[in-house]
């Protein structure tokens, strides 16, 4: 379960700091109080916690989740009378059940993004993510390899756009890898992506994928001219960053393709250290040298941080989507991302924000003039011929409230 409290915000602005404080101790004593024997109760950081329990033998573990959510939501709505007037909270809930394949960060990930859709709906409320077994598993078997199922056209490109803050337009599109497998029907990057490491074909994927976003976008152009995306984002893994003719395998995408190298941007992996990527900085370079983009991703997550801004030749950068998340109620996330804003327009690279999923979030991020958003919000993620009626249409910020696509993270 992860834990949010939903006025934390309100309470630091209008009764200070200290009565906050006060509020999370007390919420972290009454969570604890909730807690049965062999529960792990824990503060993540800020107002956020999280609770780790058992519904083993369960008949229906969605129910039982369900009733362990209310409780804890229950512990932090029942006011304490120690605090002040006005020092009360309610709180969101996210609850994610584990099955036999989902880690602690999957799960927890879960937990997380649960919390925010009951946030969303305006919170003091539970929310449950209960397909993560179906999401994970079963797997495909490890020895069935990438290369086949590149061979035999089973892999698809999913498109996110990227808008202008200001002017709502599709600038980029993100593009997503699938596998639409014969058996395990549609698998997201997360039921095949350890398989591929494990077999080292990640380059052979990366490879696929960034000849098919070229073409996409070149088909793009020849379908809608001006209302095509201005350039395409692909995620490069440390293995293909690591490659010798790292450059010279993009560029010669972007030949096949007939696009110009200012058309790609590529995404750096959040976690990567700069060990692992100091050998790619003289290829990067090389590639910023000639036009292609070079966006650090997830910043503030993972391994990301300042320091590769300085070493790495970066044109752009995107703010972790738990900032953007949590920045109307926490002060902290709110610093964060007014600082990845100011620095991007202080050294002249483009900032995008992650997450973004709702017109508050999209209203304050304009305030702040961070000039480019991504988010479920703006639109979800779909196949090209999707996007190309979404694009043709010419109201890319109108139509994008309306999924497009069935939610396929």
């Amino acid at each position: 379960m992860f834990v949010d409290l939903d006025r934390m915000k309100q309470v630091n602005d209008t009764l200070g700091h200290n009565v906050g404080d006060r509020l999370i101790v007390s919420s972290a004593h009454r969570l604890t109080a909730a807690a049965t024997e062999g529960d792990l109760v824990a503060r993540l950081g800020g107002d956020e916690f999280a609770v780790l329990t058992r519904v083993a033998g369960a008949r229906r573990p969605d129910l039982s989740a369900v009733a362990l959510g209310e409780r804890f939501r229950q512990a932090i709505a029942t006011p304490d009378p120690a605090l002040p007037s006005g020092a009360h909270s309610v709180a969101s809930v996210g609850v994610a059940i584990g099955a036999p394949g989902a880690d602690a960060e999957t799960l927890l990930r879960e937990a997380d993004l649960a919390m925010y859709r009951a946030k969303q709906a305006g919170g003091d409320k539970v929310r449950i993510a209960v397909d993560i077994g179906a999401r994970l598993g079963p797997r495909p078997a490890s020895g069935e390899g990438i290369v086949p199922a590149i061979e035999r056209g089973e892999l698809r490109l999913f498109y996110q756009p990227i808008i202008g803050v200001n002017d709502g337009r599709v600038w980029s599109v993100e593009a997503l890898v699938r596998w639409q497998h014969p058996q395990h029907g549609l698998l997201t990057p997360d039921r095949f992506l350890s398989g591929v490491h494990r077999a080292r074909q990640l380059p052979a994927l990366d490879r696929w994928v960034l000849d098919r976003a070229c073409a996409d976008l070149a088909a793009w152009d020849a379908a809608l001219g001006e209302q095509a995306p201005r350039a395409v984002n692909v995620n490069l893994t440390v293995e293909t960053l690591s490659a010798p003719d790292l450059a010279g395998q993009v560029l010669a995408a972007l030949r096949r393709a007939g696009l110009a190298p200012d058309r790609l941007r590529v995404e750096l992996p959040e976690s990567a250290d700069l060990a692992q990527l100091q050998d790619a900085v003289r290829q990067l370079r090389e590639l910023r040298d000639q036009g292609v983009g070079i966006v650090l991703d997830d910043m503030g997550a993972g391994s990301a941080t300042l320091r590769h801004l300085s070493v790495l030749p970066v044109t752009g950068l995107k703010i972790d989507r738990s900032f953007v998340a949590r920045m109307l109620d926490s002060r902290n996330d709110d610093a964060v991302v007014r600082l990845l804003g100011d620095l991007g327009r202080s050294v002249g690279i483009d900032v995008t924000a992650e997450g973004v999923e709702s017109e508050d979030q999209l209203d304050w991020l304009r305030q702040l003039m961070v000039p480019y958003a991504q988010g479920y919000h703006l639109g979800m993620p779909a196949p090209a011929d999707h996007l190309t009626a979404l694009l043709r249409t010419g109201r890319p910020r109108g139509v994008a409230r309306v999924p497009i696509a069935p939610h396929v993270p």
